[in-house]
């Protein structure tokens, strides 16, 4: 039963950083301009001297190099995790269906890992500093890498949500008391121990 506990605890924690993860490289695409549009006077003056485009070209550089540090840190993160819900999901006699559905979250984490993610880091930060007429094939190719990413992290996020919720079911069935003897048969023992005594 603990280890089912902790498994749960280990699923939940998978699921819920993967949500964390995807909000916070959503959040980063559009901060930059809330950041600046809501900044202090003596910051809007230094924008308006220096210029608006540099200063945004600048701040988003500063917000896509945090991007890909989640993308290659949740990456390895996610594999670990993964392998321990794998390691785990031996000791608690687990059936095929949930080995399958971690050892294909398992392959997604490395095919993200490993094919998608150094395609999103490597044309991201050449197209950081470079005007958005220019490179347009490149630009092509990091928005269809994007696009991939996101929607393995999808489905990342529903094997983890399915398996959590399978576990959990089973671990609440487990822990629910068993059912009361039914009062006929209670009275027909009662009534059976009284005439073996007074026979």
């Amino acid at each position: 039963m603990h280890l089912r506990r902790l498994l749960c605890a280990l699923i939940g924690f998978w699921f819920t950083a993967g949500v964390v993860i995807g909000f916070s490289l959503f959040v980063n695409s559009w901060i930059v301009d809330a950041v600046i549009g809501t900044a202090e006077q003596p910051v809007l003056k230094a924008v308006k001297s220096v210029g608006y485009a540099p200063i945004r070209q600048l701040m988003s550089s500063v917000a896509h190099e945090s991007d890909r540090f989640l993308i290659i840190s949740w990456g390895w993160m996610e594999i670990l995790l993964i392998l321990l819900v794998i390691g785990m999901l031996v000791p608690v006699k687990a059936g095929p269906a949930s080995f399958g559905a971690a050892g294909l979250a398992l392959v997604m984490a490395i095919a993200i890992r490993f094919l998608i993610a150094p395609d999103v880091i490597g044309f991201g930060r050449m197209l950081d500093f470079v005007p958005d007429s220019t490179m347009l094939a490149e630009r092509g190719r990091f928005a269809s890498m994007q696009r991939a990413y996101f929607m393995a992290q999808g489905v990342e996020l529903l094997l983890s949500f399915g398996l959590l919720v399978a576990f959990l079911r089973r671990t609440r069935s487990r822990r629910l008391p068993q059912p009361l003897k039914p009062i006929n048969q209670v009275n027909g023992v009662d009534d059976a121990d009284d005439a073996h005594v007074d026979g």
